[in-house]
């Protein structure tokens, strides 16, 4: 189901999201589908995204979806900057459409993301990268650091 974008100045996009427990996965499973067809809607409209974070649908869970070749999904993911080398992006959000921003990001990230006890990790280069700097925006009340829960 599309679900509406929360949009910039909405006091609930700097809402704390909570961590997914194992229990919940289930229970999920429907938000990521929302999540899916959100941002294939959006990407007909407006002709761009990459991926969207489950706070701008409204859902306080610490779940990313991505699909850039192909879908992916982060559950309480962590990003890891191994490195200061940094460049220059135009950058747009699905919480504020029609808008570019000149911002810096990392060139390249590891992120850690899964449940306790089942961890996984995965880096990221180029437009993988970008895309997933721009989930420390919608993680817990974010400010640049190199390393973030989101």
């Amino acid at each position: 189901m599309v679900r509406e974008i929360l949009l910039l100045g909405d006091p609930r996009l700097y809402q704390v999201s909570s961590p997914v427990e194992r229990g919940e996965i289930d229970t999920l499973k429907e938000v990521v589908h929302d999540l899916h067809d959100t941002l294939i809607a959006f990407r007909k409209k407006y002709g761009a995204g990459r991926a969207i974070a489950a706070p701008q649908i409204g859902v306080f869970k610490r779940i990313i979806y991505m699909c850039i070749d192909e879908p992916v999904v982060f559950i309480n993911p962590i990003l890891q900057f191994e490195d200061d080398e940094m460049m220059e992006v135009l950058d747009d959000c699905m919480s504020f459409p029609g808008l570019l921003v000149r911002v810096k990001r990392f060139v390249e990230a590891k992120t850690a993301f899964g449940l306790a006890g089942c961890p996984a990790a995965v880096s990221l280069t180029g437009l993988q990268q970008q895309t997933a700097a721009g989930w420390l925006h919608h993680g817990p009340r974010q400010k640049a650091r190199p390393e973030r829960n989101l």
